[in-house]
């Protein structure tokens, strides 16, 4: 958890600098902060797992054994800024810079006895979606925007929960702790596209919900090259790194401009 604070503290000021920047460069219009809440919905794409022989046991995933959160909660800082163009248009830059919390489980076989561990992980993702949009107001007050930019993210590694049963499904054994850390996080980026509606309450604050879809081009978890040492490790037997984030965002934002 302090690693969470320390990094989400250091990607805050790194992201209001460089909005700052940016303002102070070229910017005349309304500077824009507030707190996002909502949902992140995964899509199925499960980790990389590599099972081993060791103590002299072969162990093997289950079938269709992978499930993940459908909804995962997220909490989001939003900065922004929004320049009138000519008409009912305005051109803005937007970011969000928040915590994901993601779950998931897998069974892992034991080939010999048929005993089943089935491993419950859940981690925290530390995530950045920055752009620009173009937004068209419908009345004085509310608007629709389109939007796109970079999406960056930092995925820590996952504490795990085991239940272990026999073949007949009786449980023989349990673990709050069951894994142990290789690679302490996995990085990555790609690109995220957003649809928005802002409504300005007054000349100070605003609400706004946003749909956001963030593709990951690149990830960290993916260059394990069927080496385990830059996995994290289910057991004594099983090792897994995370997919890349990919996934839909659905938030709720208020906040004030000035």
């Amino acid at each position: 958890m302090k690693k969470i604070f320390f990094l989400t503290v250091v990607l805050t000021v790194l992201s209001i600098g460089k909005a700052s920047a940016q303002y102070l460069v070229f910017w005349d219009g309304d500077m824009r902060f507030g707190l996002s809440a909502g949902v992140s919905l995964p899509f199925s794409t499960q980790p990389t797992f590599i099972c081993e022989d060791s103590w002299g046991v072969n162990t093997s995933v289950v079938d269709d054994s992978y499930h993940h959160a459908a909804i995962s909660p997220s909490f989001k800082l939003f900065y922004g800024m929004e320049k009138e163009l000519s008409g009912d248009f305005a051109f803005g830059f937007q970011g969000w810079l928040g915590l994901v919390k993601n779950s998931w489980e897998v069974g892992i076989r034991d080939n010999s006895s048929k005993n089943v561990t089935t491993y419950s992980v859940k981690s925290s993702t530390v995530d950045v979606n920055e752009g620009i949009y173009l937004a068209y107001y419908l009345t004085d007050d509310f608007s629709l925007s389109l939007g796109g930019g970079l999406s960056e993210y930092i995925d820590f590694k996952g504490k795990a929960s085991s239940i272990t049963c026999d073949a007949t499904g009786k449980e023989l054994s349990s673990s709050e702790n069951a894994s142990s850390a290789s690679s302490p996080f996995d990085l990555g980026f790609g690109f995220m596209l957003s649809l928005g509606a802002t409504y300005n309450l007054s000349e100070s604050f605003y609400v706004g919900a946003t749909a956001i879809y963030q593709k990951s081009i690149f990830g960290s978890s993916t260059f394990n090259f069927d080496d385990t040492f830059f996995m994290d490790k289910l057991g004594n037997d099983a090792y897994y790194s995370n997919a890349p984030i990919n996934a839909v965002q659905v938030l709720a934002t208020i906040g004030f401009r000035w």
